[in-house]
């Protein structure tokens, strides 16, 4: 399939400075984030750090695979909003990721942001690129950008929909000349299991890093799709895109671009169940990983009504678990309930990732990525 040619854009050209957005703000946001993750590797006390915010339902796209519900009606209010963010700052949460749905769409989006930066934290905004020149203004003070992207136009666009791809590409060249730092986020499925390459030269083009995310069960609205049409039949066929992946990460082209650990993608490569089934404490499997996970111990997700979730995995598996809320239920019941779950792991890497933090080689590894991003948003000192 001919692929429309992608717009110009010089990785060496003056950016335009991230107004009100410094590097040494950048910088002191995660020297933040790392205290209290080096705080709870020390003391193995259990309390939120990171903390994803879905504050809408709503979405302009209908992808089959994503997790979350699509009732926008019941969206908590901005105060509502606030109050959480306030709380969860109290508890310890230095990083926050906004999500949906989409975010953009939430009407009271640039209230969330501005007050997530008069309290220098790190402020993620994770998009489908379709609004992002109209809120760039706000977009500026995020400390990134991620932009959903699962390929070249015939990929992307069979996952998320008609010309999807021309919107993310777009948002992507338009927020790099604005000088703010962008992350792709690509959904592996059976359908773009070849787009490594095609990522990576987007990456080296436009001066991006990429996250590979393997793909898990959605909610009830596509299931039926996801499996017939996203979901790859064996194990094989994840695995030989994971380890093609940490071939490509010894390339010194690729490596700063890749943001999967090699561990990560180890782990992944290794998983000893079918990667769609978790691995439950009274598994034979379970003594496959040990370490407690990350999710529900010092991450969480917000649902758009207030419920709380250690994570997506377990967001439509109500035989595992079922959320609290944080205005019926109260804030710490709500987070209490995430702490002891039946589940040992999963094959979701990204908590194994998140549990190597405070060690030498985690340390190493976030003060180089976070000198490449300070540097690729091209901001002030």
């Amino acid at each position: 399939m001919l692929i429309p040619k992608l717009p110009s854009f010089d990785t060496n050209s003056p950016k335009k400075p991230v107004l009100g957005y410094t590097k040494y703000r950048f910088l002191s946001q995660r020297a933040k984030l790392f205290w209290k993750l080096l705080e709870y590797r020390l003391t193995n006390k259990k309390h939120p750090i990171v903390a994803n915010l879905f504050v809408t339902g709503a979405c302009n796209l209908s992808c089959s695979y994503c997790y979350p519900g699509d009732d926008f009606s019941i969206d908590l209010s901005v105060d509502q909003w606030k109050t959480t963010i306030d709380k969860l700052y109290d508890m310890g949460v230095r990083f926050f990721a906004i999500a949906g749905g989409e975010p953009l769409i939430y009407k009271n989006v640039e209230a969330l942001v501005d007050y997530l930066y008069e309290k220098n934290v790190i402020c993620q905004m994770t998009t489908n690129g379709y609004l992002v020149r109209q809120k760039i203004d706000m977009i500026r003070k995020c400390s990134m950008l991620y932009i959903s992207l699962d390929g070249n136009k015939e990929a992307h666009d069979f996952n998320r929909g008609k010309d999807s791809w021309e919107k993310a590409i777009d948002a992507i060249v338009y927020a790099r000349e604005e000088g703010i730092p962008v992350r792709t986020n690509f959904t592996v499925t059976k359908n773009n299991l070849d787009q490594i390459d095609y990522m990576l030269d987007l990456a080296i083009k436009y001066d991006l890093t990429t996250t590979f995310t393997p793909l898990h069960e959605g909610g009830e609205r596509g299931k039926e799709d996801t499996y017939e049409n996203m979901w790859w039949q064996e194990n094989e066929h994840t695995i030989q895109f994971f380890k093609t992946l940490k071939e490509k990460k010894k390339d010194p082209r690729y490596a700063k671009l890749i943001t999967n650990g090699d561990f990560a993608m180890d782990y992944h490569i290794n998983y000893p169940k079918p990667h769609h089934e978790l691995i439950m404490k009274t598994d034979k499997e379970a003594s496959y990983y040990t370490k407690p996970c990350s999710f529900g111990s010092f991450y969480f997700q917000v649902a758009n009504n207030g419920d709380v979730y250690p994570c997506g995995i377990l967001w439509n598996k109500t035989h595992l678990f079922t959320p609290k809320n944080i205005f019926r239920d109260g804030f710490e019941e709500a987070f209490d309930n995430c702490y002891d779950l039946k589940c040992q792991s999963c094959s979701f890497s990204n908590p194994v990732e998140w549990n190597e933090v405070a060690t030498a080689r985690w340390f190493m590894d976030g003060v180089k990525s976070s000198w490449h991003h300070a540097m690729s948003a091209r901001i002030p000192t």
